[in-house]
């Protein structure tokens, strides 16, 4: 039994409610124990009675109270389900508009490019500098200003890395911080298992997010360069304005929200010295860089040799 979740404000009704069964029979018990001692039968079987009433009562109430909290959990895991498919949909839904913006600038385009052959044909430059500051200047503002970021993970192959992004787009998006992601060349498998994979990731990306929160002007920038055999996983940050001793990030305990309860960079840093990858940790300013490679499999390194 939890009994941190126990004694929380989700159960306090739960557990007044037992006490106040619990603490009547235990009375009776106590009481019973101390006439028992008038060697009357009665008072015997009484006692033997509560005895075995407590007994059932209680393993009856841990049944019960461990069955309330599989319900709770069961419960919170039904609605971070929901909360997650809300989100993807939301990403989902994202992703349906911008392709319909690229479809829509395709059938644009050769309108356009149809506009241009006559002031070509009689060599109207005048009209050819019209058209290209009317409308190309405009089209290629608007492209630059779309985020198509999204579109980027389907160059990883990789699950833990195209999952751990794909949360932390979802994240990002619903706190209001804008999130960029730029991969070169294609991400194979990694060389790490994945669980261990999805815990460096989603430390990197977790701090990254709760620092950017706190920014005057929150962004986060990821950019995968791919190589022959390995894949640097870059990923900068803004944060608040405050100065920052980085010899003391990766300390154990250390945490910039004040608690000193971190434990995430002294985790990354003990798991990069487990799996001999190469880290770089940059701090500015109002920035937080880390850079990290991580190595493919060796299927991909053997295909190619």
């Amino acid at each position: 039994m939890d009994l941190d979740l126990f004694f929380s404000d989700t159960f306090k009704t739960h557990y007044r409610k037992s006490f106040f069964i619990i603490l009547p029979l235990t009375g009776f018990r106590i009481f019973s124990s101390f006439m028992t001692n008038r060697n009357s039968s009665f008072y015997v079987r009484f006692d033997t009675t509560i005895s075995l009433l407590i007994f059932i009562l209680f393993f009856s109430w841990l049944f019960y109270i461990r069955h309330l909290e599989q319900v709770y959990r069961d419960e919170q895991t039904i609605q971070r389900q929901e909360e997650e498919n809300r989100s993807l949909q939301g990403m989902v839904d994202k992703l349906g508009h911008l392709y319909d913006e690229v479809r829509g600038f395709r059938h644009d385009f050769a309108g356009i490019v149809a506009s241009m052959e006559p002031a070509i044909a009689n060599q109207d430059m005048a009209e050819v500098s019209t058209i290209y500051q009317d409308v190309f200047l405009k089209t290629n503002e608007k492209l630059r200003k779309a985020d198509y970021t999204a579109f980027n993970l389907h160059n990883i192959h990789d699950i833990a890395i195209r999952n751990t992004l794909a949360k932390a787009m979802i994240v990002a998006d619903n706190q209001g911080i804008h999130f960029s992601l730029e991969t070169v060349g294609v991400v194979e498998e990694l060389a790490l298992p994945m669980l261990e994979a999805i815990r460096i990731l989603s430390i990197l990306t977790t701090n990254a997010l709760e620092a950017a929160s706190e920014a005057e002007n929150p962004q986060i920038r990821v950019a995968l360069l791919a190589g022959d055999r390995s894949v640097r996983f870059i990923i900068e940050n803004t944060r608040k304005k405050e100065e920052l001793n980085p010899s003391i990030l990766s300390q154990k305990g250390y945490s910039t929200k004040g608690n000193h309860s971190g434990l995430g960079l002294a985790t990354l840093e003990d798991m990069v010295f487990h799996y001999d990858l190469n880290l770089d940790t940059q701090l500015g300013e109002t920035t937080f860089r880390q850079d990290l490679e991580l190595p493919f499999k060796d299927e991909k390194r053997g295909g190619e040799e």
